[in-house]
């Protein structure tokens, strides 16, 4: 997929999942957090979510504990969960 096919697959799913959660009514927070983590998901793949497979969450959950403690990354695997 080209680089320009991505990054609108992921800001069309970004402003998606982001109407979601203020459905939901996430803080302000929470949404950023979550939104951040699931950009930088599908960026880091180069899929959209329904060509997601599990060893892309993992690799992904990989990269997190590559870069962040366990109390931090958790929140950001609880977004992609």
């Amino acid at each position: 997929m080209s680089e320009t096919g991505i990054e609108q697959i992921v800001s069309r799913e970004v402003e998606s999942f982001r109407g979601y959660l203020k459905a939901d009514k996430k803080s302000a927070a929470t949404i950023k957090q979550y939104t951040q983590t699931v950009g930088k998901l599908l960026t880091m793949c180069g899929k959209s979510p329904d060509e997601l497979m599990p060893e892309d969450l993992q690799r992904f959950k990989a990269h997190l504990a590559d870069k962040y403690c366990e109390n931090t990354m958790y929140p950001r695997v609880i977004a992609v969960n």
